[in-house]
């Protein structure tokens, strides 16, 4: 009906009030793969972005979590939770393309892992580049190269990225899909 639908948020769901001619329509978009278990540590970030479209499956039945996410992939992913419209054949160029028109490319080729910095960066890119000055205590901070530090503190403060088990944030480690499909959601859920 062209007319603004506000929807509000109860304890119950979600509450929308339209008009007599208007309708709604609701789309299940969520995926089940078969090699994400329902008690693996990030399958509700897997299906978070699944569900939205930002990310795709490996196939229409598997994700590949463990996999390492490339950069022209992460770039696409970024592009999509944007708004752009980039699927199916091309997607991964068309994503690169758009994140260097963007600012977020740092000249590292786009078929290669991406790492956990790395992907911070693009996010707080991103996000307006937000200053940050909070004290990160993970056991690896010198890992972390100096034109990434506040990106790294902003992140970890946003609680967009969190550490491991083992008191590291690992910035230099690849980012599997996995962890791509986590630091998504966060995202997410941290500028909303």
């Amino acid at each position: 009906s062209g007319v603004d639908v506000v929807p509000t948020l109860t304890e119950d769901g979600v509450v929308v009030t339209l008009d007599e001619d208007a309708t709604i329509k609701v789309v299940d978009n969520s995926k089940n793969y078969s090699d994400v278990a329902d008690n693996y540590a990030l399958s509700d970030s897997i299906d978070f972005v699944s569900a939205r479209g930002l990310f795709e499956g490996n196939t229409a039945t598997t994700f590949n979590p463990h996999a390492n996410t490339t950069v022209a992939q992460t770039m696409t992913v970024l592009a999509r939770l944007s708004g752009e419209d980039f699927y199916g054949a091309g997607s991964t160029t068309k994503g690169a393309e758009w994140a260097a028109e963007m600012g977020l490319d740092d000249g590292t080729p786009v078929n290669q892992a991406i790492t956990r910095q790395q992907m911070v960066v693009m996010m707080w890119k991103l996000a307006g580049m937000p200053e940050s000055d909070h004290p990160l205590t993970a056991s690896d901070v010198n890992d972390i190269s100096a034109d990434a530090l506040t990106a790294m503190q902003w992140a970890v403060e946003m609680g967009i990225l969190k550490g491991n088990l083992d008191g590291t944030i690992n910035p230099q480690g690849n980012a599997s899909r996995a962890h791509v499909a986590a630091f998504t959601e966060r995202y997410v859920n941290a500028i909303a």
